[in-house]
């Protein structure tokens, strides 16, 4: 009886899984262990019982036959959509309001990311469209932050890069991730600057936004949707292409709850970026999860509810440092 050959895969997949394999192999197998504490995921389960029940009462009062038949809308649940812009307005005070023909709804930030490239943060970006990342190694780390240490690494990392013409755009985590910081307005505003001499795009990776608490002094949370004024002799305004600017978010770390699977991209004046995302992502999130979602933004206790988080990450920061 003749053996059965398997057939070799290709060898851009072979790199891939080659790339990945050490990742996959450091994974947890085990059963889950309720004593353990795990450090390796940014997780928040300090409100997860009052979204919990603000879940389960939406969901027993709003779930229809219609909650489950296809997705509808361009983009998204078009009442999550309209949840999302009323909810970024007042705590990410963008310069031009956001309105749901700004958003696209995926599974999570990754994936809005993900359509951006047309592809994702490191794993998710690498293996769907070989894109690459050149990463930004600022020095030392007490003043990573600052535009006097990011500037000068930023142009190291561009000027090192292979082929420099090929960098199309510059990925910020803002809230940094994982220190916890944010970056100055007058750092962030030097880093536009920065990617406007070069063309770059500006992506925005704000899925910690909304979280702070603890020293006064430190920085706040700028979004970059903030930065752009309408005048170019503005204070605050900065000149920026705005068809260049982009921001992600998901629910997973303000609200802790990593499992409903959304996030989204808010790119406000580039129209052709927003129709390519929304067919990358189409269909890609939950109609339950967009329910769970548009009724915990739409709800009257979310702003109590968002300052209890701030509260209990402090004590839990205090008790744990």
């Amino acid at each position: 009886m003749a053996e059965t050959q398997v057939a070799p895969i290709s060898n851009r997949m072979n790199d891939i899984i080659q790339n990945l394999l050490p990742a996959a192999a450091a994974a947890d197998h085990a059963e889950p262990n309720p004593e353990l504490v795990n450090l390796s995921l940014a997780g928040n389960q300090l409100i997860r019982g009052e979204l919990l029940d603000i879940c389960k009462s939406d969901i027993a009062k709003n779930l229809t036959q219609k909650t489950i038949n296809y997705p509808m809308g361009l983009g998204g649940d078009p009442s999550l959509m309209q949840a999302l812009s009323l909810f970024f307005n007042p705590y990410f005070q963008p310069s031009t309001p956001v309105t749901p023909d700004h958003l696209v709804v995926a599974s999570r930030a990754g994936f809005s990311l993900d359509a951006l490239a047309s592809n994702s943060f490191g794993a998710y970006i690498y293996c769907h469209a070989g894109v690459k990342l050149a990463p930004v190694y600022p020095a030392p780390y007490s003043t990573a932050l600052s535009s006097n240490s990011l500037i000068p690494a930023l142009e190291a990392a561009y000027d090192g890069a292979t082929n420099p013409k090929c960098i199309k755009g510059l990925i910020i985590c803002n809230p940094h991730n994982p220190f916890g910081r944010c970056y100055s307005k007058s750092a962030l505003q030097s880093i536009l600057k920065w990617c406007s001499q070069k063309g770059l795009h500006y992506i925005s990776d704000e899925v910690y936004g909304g979280i702070q608490f603890g020293d006064t002094q430190s920085d706040r949370f700028v979004s970059a949707l903030s930065l752009l004024g309408d005048s170019s002799d503005s204070d605050d305004g900065i000149v920026f292409d705005k068809s260049k600017l982009h921001v992600l978010w998901s629910t997973s770390k303000l609200f802790g709850i990593p499992g409903i699977r959304l996030g989204c991209l808010i790119t406000q004046a580039n129209p052709m970026v927003r129709i390519g995302s929304i067919i990358s992502t189409y269909n890609q999130s939950s109609s339950l999860s967009a329910l769970l979602l548009t009724h915990v933004l739409n709800s009257t206790e979310l702003p109590a509810l968002l300052s209890k988080n701030n509260e209990l990450l402090a004590n839990s920061y205090d008790l744990l440092s």
